[in-house]
């Protein structure tokens, strides 16, 4: 339990130091959610064979992973009775067998229409 405390604290330490860099290496301007619109190189794929008979959906999920730890970065903080952040746990890999693909067990997915959707969730 100790080795995953320090482990989580060093995390968020390194996601806050990386974070203070972005935003000097911004020249001074604040980080803001339509900042990756500016750097974002836009792909002009476009799907030929669609069916418009079908519906589809794309969704997201954000994980980070730290020293053999996966967090899920869209789940929400949470507090104890007391109102102290409880540690997130580590979320576990899955193998899907008929795929041959491995994949993150029980993490956060959310629907999206649009990349600017989808980055506004990233970066809220």
């Amino acid at each position: 339990q100790a080795e995953y405390q320090a482990a989580v604290m060093k995390r968020t330490q390194e996601r806050e130091r990386k974070q203070v860099e972005r935003i000097k290496r911004q020249n001074g301007r604040p980080l803001t959610p339509e900042m990756p619109d500016e750097i974002r190189i836009p792909d002009s794929t476009k799907l030929h064979c669609v069916n418009e008979d079908s519906a589809y959906a794309v969704f997201i999920s954000y994980v980070e992973v730290y020293n053999n730890y996966i967090f899920d970065l869209l789940e929400e903080d949470t507090c104890n009775d007391f109102g102290h952040p409880v540690l997130p746990e580590s979320k576990k890999l899955g193998e899907d067998n008929r795929r041959r693909v491995m994949y993150v067990k029980e993490v956060k997915e959310i629907e999206v229409k649009s990349t600017e959707e989808a980055c506004a969730q990233v970066w809220k």
